[in-house]
């Protein structure tokens, strides 16, 4: 009997893992967030420091008044930035665990597997945490009035 190339029953590595999220839609999961809160971190500060200590002395007022909003709007997308990728790394930790016990698997294919798995769980933490930093950056950014000491 033969098998077309590419099907789970010539051997390849799709069939061995389910349903074949690639490598790249897991570390997206995995790292998103984290990357997602570094670049709000870094843009928002360079806003909103340069308007309000653009030298030594401190204003209390911004310079440009379009840098708070800036801040905000790269904030709200990074906000959406670490959502996605909570999103897919829930999604992957629930196709990783869902039902399957996998005990029949090869060892390379059972390390494959278990890569994923800490990839995937991994990327459920990181983007809880770090869309909860983010949230809370945003609530900051709303609330608390810029150049304020």
């Amino acid at each position: 009997m033969t098998t077309a190339v590419g099907t789970p029953d010539s051997g390849s590595r799709r069939g061995a893992t389910g349903a074949g999220a690639g490598y790249a839609a897991m570390w997206f999961g995995f790292l998103g967030a984290p990357a997602a809160w570094s670049v709000q971190e870094l843009v928002s500060y360079m806003l909103v420091a340069h308007t309000c200590y653009p030298n030594t002395d401190p204003l209390t007022a911004p310079l440009s008044g379009a840098a708070w909003p800036a801040a905000v709007g790269v904030t709200a997308a990074m906000l959406l930035l670490s959502l996605g990728a909570l999103a897919v790394a829930w999604r992957d930790t629930a196709r990783l665990l869902g039902g399957q016990n996998n005990y029949a698997l090869k060892s390379a294919e059972s390390h494959r597997r278990t890569a994923r798995v800490y990839l995937a769980f991994g990327g459920v933490l990181f983007g809880a945490i770090f869309t909860g930093l983010i949230t809370y950056n945003l609530i900051a950014l709303i609330f608390e009035p810029a150049c304020r000491f």
